[in-house]
């Protein structure tokens, strides 16, 4: 028993050293941005007799596309690939219920993905095959952003349509701590007490930015009760800005809006492996 003790012992050491190597040894990426999947098909139609000529559509087109990046780091790009699998186009049951997703295989996280984009490839056209429309889409564009002490950030532009006026689009950003070797979540920087004590802030920030995109004509869209704090952010030189889709904060028009928070207003509510530095020499005029 003493023997297997020490032995695990010896075993978490190891494991340990060999982190502590990782963290000092990540390098500077050289990020390609591959094209997972892009596969465009048109789903023909036949009429019915007694359908009118006014209604009918010939075809409906479907397009899926998905791009990531590709760093060439073991660790990294599973770590995008689980995040992939966890979070994109997430099934539902019958009752409108969401289904969990599958249990990712250490190891074969890059067969998984492709097989759940052309799972959801099969769903389009199913979809177009039972329901004309003038057409469905789906495009995921992944970004590297930039590396910067240790972390590094990803964008994902998502662009989905399925008929009607106009589609719907928004980004989602994947903050990774190099040295956790892990994605940081809203609740990695901010609990719910820190939130509800910089709410007034946020309030009054977004105040702000809907006074200058609505030329001030108008009452904010959303209301103070409704405003919580985005699960998209990234770190910028001032702060931390918190973006939100289309229909959030504004209406379709005026887009994704974001609201930073300045590091002078934020700081004292983060972990200190995240906070910012204002560090700017003031000219004398």
């Amino acid at each position: 028993m003493a023997a297997q003790v020490q032995q695990s012992a010896q075993e978490i050491s190891q494991l340990k050293s060999e982190l502590e190597k990782a963290k000092s040894a990540f390098p500077t990426l050289k990020v390609e941005i591959e094209t997972l999947f892009d596969k465009k098909e048109v789903v023909k139609h036949k009429k019915d007799p007694n359908e009118s000529d006014e209604f009918f559509r010939e075809k409906t087109p479907v397009h899926l596309g998905i791009t990531l990046p590709k760093t060439n780091i073991e660790w990294l790009d599973a770590l995008i690939y689980h995040d992939f699998i966890q979070n994109w186009s997430g099934e539902f049951d019958a009752q409108g219920n969401k289904i969990s997703p599958p249990k990712v295989e250490k190891g074969k996280e890059r067969e998984m993905v492709l097989k759940a984009i052309q799972k959801q490839f099969d769903v389009m056209i199913a979809e177009a095959k039972e329901y004309p429309a003038i057409g469905y889409t789906e495009v995921m564009n992944s970004n590297y952003v930039y590396q910067r002490n240790n972390l590094v950030v990803f964008s994902q532009f998502y662009n989905i349509y399925t008929g009607g006026a106009h589609g719907m689009y928004s980004t989602r950003y994947l903050n990774i701590d190099t040295d956790k070797q892990a994605i940081i979540k809203l609740v990695d920087l901010l609990s719910e007490k820190e939130q509800a004590a910089l709410k007034e802030i946020l309030w009054n920030r977004y105040v702000d930015e809907w006074m200058l995109l609505s030329g001030g004509n108008s009452e904010p869209f959303t209301a103070k009760a409704e405003l919580i704090f985005s699960d998209e952010f990234y770190f910028s030189e001032s702060g931390i800005t918190f973006v939100y889709p289309p229909y959030a904060l504004g209406p379709f028009v005026m887009g994704e809006v974001e609201l930073t928070l300045y590091w002078s207003e934020i700081n004292e509510f983060l972990p200190k492996e995240y906070q910012g530095r204002d560090k700017y020499i003031e000219a004398d005029l």
